[in-house]
């Protein structure tokens, strides 16, 4: 989860937070948080992420709903936003149409290899299965006379 703020007011946050601390080297210090990602939140260039948010909230002894955030973003917005951008690019392209059924061709390959998978794997764990069983049918069916001789009770119908 992330969240996003209007302009100016995450850098309000990290300034507040950087002026308690002393300095940014500080703040990395007692928030855990790298520098490069402060920097980052400090210029608005990132939002600001969970994890990141209950770190500087804690160390500003506020609770995360009164951060002052605008919206609230899942946490993978970066990939739904990318896709987006990706599938705009691609018919921008011209392209779009061909990466489509290059992909259905792929994943049409791909399920027929794996439904082969599944029945080759079925067949012979139905084969494991019928072993076994039959073993178990055998034991249950015979006794051990003293001398070591296997004494049938039943006869196997087959």
């Amino acid at each position: 989860m992330y969240y996003k703020f209007k302009k100016g007011k995450q850098r309000a946050l990290l300034e507040r937070a950087i002026e308690k601390a002393g300095s940014e080297r500080k703040l990395v210090a007692k928030t855990k948080i790298p520098k490069g990602s402060i920097y980052g939140l400090k210029h608005e260039k990132k939002n600001l992420s969970e994890k990141y948010a209950l770190a500087l909230c804690k160390f500003l002894n506020i609770q995360t709903n009164k951060i002052g955030y605008d919206e609230i973003l899942p946490s993978n917005w970066g990939q739904i936003k990318g896709g987006k951008n990706l599938i705009r690019k691609k018919k921008d392209d011209g392209t779009f149409s061909q990466t489509v059924e290059r992909l259905r061709q792929v994943s049409s390959k791909r399920m027929k290899q794996w439904h082969k998978e599944m029945k080759d794997m079925k067949s012979t764990s139905l084969l494991k299965e019928r072993l076994i069983f039959l073993i178990l049918l055998l034991v249950m069916l015979s006794l051990k006379s003293r001398n070591g001789n296997i004494l049938i009770q039943k006869k196997l119908i087959t």
